[in-house]
């Protein structure tokens, strides 16, 4: 498993627009690595966390 993104960094994403974050992507050549329409529940809360990543594998017969 990688590294595991410590709390100061998060805090500092923070501060970036979701737009930002998207353009940046985008310019490296990640595509459709977003999810579109999440809101948060409150107004004015930041969504903001970890993600881990799952590798899919189908059921053996």
């Amino acid at each position: 498993m990688g590294k595991e993104v410590s709390q100061e960094t998060l805090n500092r994403y923070k501060r970036i627009t979701p737009a930002t974050i998207w353009t940046a992507l985008g310019k490296k050549g990640y595509e459709n690595c977003v999810m579109d329409n999440v809101k948060p529940l409150t107004k004015g809360k930041i969504i903001l966390g970890r993600a881990r990543t799952l590798r899919y594998l189908p059921e053996r017969p």
